[in-house]
């Protein structure tokens, strides 16, 4: 049985499949809560830099596991 090359639909599909996954981002949230506060400059920024490095929206939410 002789070697056939892939053909070009099948090398189309698979690059296809490859580069989706990267091209797409999720939604991401930002959680804390111990001494700090999604309203505070720096985790605004940081907030804010994981939106622009990653090209999806992003969301603080703080969280106070306080007894």
């Amino acid at each position: 049985m002789a070697f056939q090359p892939p053909s070009v639909a099948s090398i189309f599909v698979f690059l296809t499949l490859l580069i989706f996954p990267a091209s797409h981002s999720i939604p991401f949230i930002v959680l804390h809560g111990i001494s700090d506060q999604c309203k505070n400059r720096g985790v605004k920024h940081f907030t804010k830099q994981l939106m622009v490095l990653s090209g999806s929206p992003g969301y603080c939410l703080y969280v106070n596991f306080s007894l």
